[in-house]
């Protein structure tokens, strides 16, 4: 563009500004500002109900499998502390600590 389209442009802008004075909608500034922070508190709740239900079907999942691991510990303690002693022929009996027990469940 030449100087001369440049200066004819910038006169017409002027003339149809000259004419319209700004006058800003304070009541649709303030509806909008009101929708973007209701927005914004929608969003942080739905994030923070995401997260609450992430954690609620975590624990279910650990408990569900925590459970029946514990039910098949607690069996074979039971089993062990309830069974007989060998006759002593000689031999030592062979002891079965509960952390080995334990393993030994929760390896299925």
């Amino acid at each position: 563009m030449n100087s001369q389209d440049e200066t004819q442009l910038s006169d017409d802008l002027r003339h149809i500004v000259d004419d319209q004075p700004f006058a800003p909608d304070i009541e649709a500034i303030e509806h909008r500002g009101q929708l973007k922070r209701r927005r914004g508190l929608a969003a942080r709740g739905l994030a923070g109900l995401t997260v609450l239900g992430v954690a609620v079907a975590a624990g279910l999942v650990v408990n569900a499998h925590g459970g029946a691991a514990g039910k098949v510990a607690n069996q074979a303690i039971t089993k062990t502390a309830t069974r007989k002693a060998p006759a002593k022929t000689g031999g030592t009996p062979k002891l079965e600590t509960v952390a080995y027990v334990q393993q030994i469940a929760a390896a299925p």
